[in-house]
């Protein structure tokens, strides 16, 4: 199970809740290892026995390498063994990435000011999953399973709603690249 907690910022614990031991209780070659936690509902309120700060270091993720890409690419259903690289050459070439030692992707500025810019408006253009469920729409398509057509409509659809929040958030993307780009920002909001 596991029980997520609001206080300011989130916190997450994971365990099992045993209802009954059963045959543990008298099995003894066999034991139970895991955490224990209460048996929560969605919504339920607890007082914790301890709150403890710890300190503590926050790091940047290891740099990816193209492999790593691509091994991030198969687990998300994301491209072929035939187009991955394109999609990797795409990303370098938009300058949304860079190589570092020519093995790492280090972010790019435009990318970072992207990503800021669409986390910040909440449209999740950055993640994975928008050209995950695409490909498996495209597959099911192929295998009769999906008319091309009602894909298309979505499609089309999704996007200018994405575009429509695009343009009346412009200003968050205006102030994001060109805090990146380091200019100033062009949009004038004071209208």
């Amino acid at each position: 199970m596991d029980v997520n907690v609001n206080i300011f910022e989130n916190f997450r614990a994971k365990g099992l809740i045993i209802k009954e031991y059963n045959y543990l209780n008298v099995y003894k070659y066999e034991n139970w290892k895991g955490k224990s936690i209460g048996d929560y509902c969605t919504g339920d309120t607890f007082t914790p026995d301890e709150i403890i700060m710890c300190r503590g270091e926050t790091t940047a993720p290891q740099l990816l390498t193209e492999s790593d890409i691509i091994t991030l690419m198969d687990k998300h259903g994301i491209g072929t063994d035939a187009t991955q690289a394109e999609h990797i050459e795409k990303i370098k070439m938009r300058q949304y990435v860079s190589l570092y030692q020519k093995i790492y992707f280090i972010p790019g500025k435009l990318g970072m000011a992207l990503v800021e810019s669409y986390d910040q408006m909440g449209i999740g253009f950055a993640q994975p999953m928008l050209r995950a469920d695409l490909e498996k729409d495209l597959q099911k398509i192929c295998d009769g399973k999906k008319n091309w057509k009602t894909v298309l409509d979505a499609q089309i659809q999704f996007y200018m709603d994405m575009f429509g929040k695009l343009v009346e958030n412009q200003h968050i993307m205006d102030v994001s690249v060109g805090k990146y780009i380091q200019s100033t920002p062009q949009y004038n909001n004071t209208s």
